[in-house]
């Protein structure tokens, strides 16, 4: 069970995420905005549903566009505000406009108290600016669309603590967790993972992702994992450790005009 004080750093989260007050949209009810400074630049849709409360967040200059083919679609589809959340609708509303979605996607995070780590593993340690070249051997072994989405980078290296799985010399699971600051010395950190899938199966994702978890709780950070709901082994990692199942997130990426 999360603290009082995390679920506050939570909503501070996502207020700096969206530019709002999450807790002003009334329950069971949702809000459209254009994208603040966190978003300014992408084009496309993120929608974030926490509890009976959802926000969906615009490209700047295109809320008429989206705004009135959305409300017609669901209208006319009477869908409850859950559909928000739901590929089909977006595909429906904008058709050809949509490039690709990503999600909906599992929203967990976690606090100290509520953390259950894992059996520690011979091989798991954190990485260093000196483990440059065995991260990059890693990525070109790494599928390109496993590595896009765990948001993991070379730079973090240098300044985000990263945390790997080394089996006969070479990296096989990797874990990081760029932070964000939520109020006065408390950080939130986003966990991304990834295995290669010769790996997969055996616990090093749940591994990497442990011993990430306790470095940055050491530190004071609270924790936020995002995966697809679809990817079951990934979102079990999750719940095995603790997180909490906190909302449902979905991001629509439009074509260019």
């Amino acid at each position: 069970m999360l603290a009082d004080a995390t679920w506050g750093a939570i909503h501070r989260w996502v207020d700096q995420r969206f530019d709002l007050t999450f807790s002003d949209i009334p329950d069971d009810d949702f809000m459209l905005i254009e994208h603040g400074e966190h978003l300014a630049g992408y084009v496309g849709v993120s929608v974030w549903r926490m509890g009976e409360r959802t926000v969906v967040s615009l490209p700047n200059g295109m809320f008429n566009e989206i705004t009135v083919p959305l409300t017609w679609q669901m209208t006319i589809d009477e869908a409850p505000l859950t559909a928000l959340t739901d590929p089909a609708l977006w595909r429906a509303a904008l058709g050809a406009r949509v490039e690709r979605i990503v999600g909906p996607s599992y929203q967990g995070f976690l606090d100290a108290g509520a953390f259950r780590p894992a059996t520690p593993i011979p091989g798991v340690r954190p990485l260093t600016a000196a483990d440059q070249p065995a991260l990059r051997r890693f990525i070109a072994a790494c599928p390109a669309d496993d590595w896009q989405d765990s948001a993991i980078t070379l730079d973090q290296l240098d300044h985000q603590p990263i945390v790997g799985l080394e089996r006969d010399g070479a990296l096989i699971a990797l874990a990081s967790a760029p932070g964000a600051e939520v109020g006065p010395g408390i950080v939130m950190r986003s966990v991304g993972v990834v295995t290669l899938p010769a790996a997969r199966g055996m616990g090093a994702g749940l591994a990497v992702v442990s011993a990430l978890t306790a470095r940055c709780l050491a530190s004071g950070a609270l924790l936020h994992y995002q995966t697809l709901r679809a990817n079951l082994p990934s979102v079990a990692i999750a719940r095995r450790l603790g997180y909490t199942d906190v909302a449902t997130a979905l991001a629509v990426r439009l074509t260019p005009k």
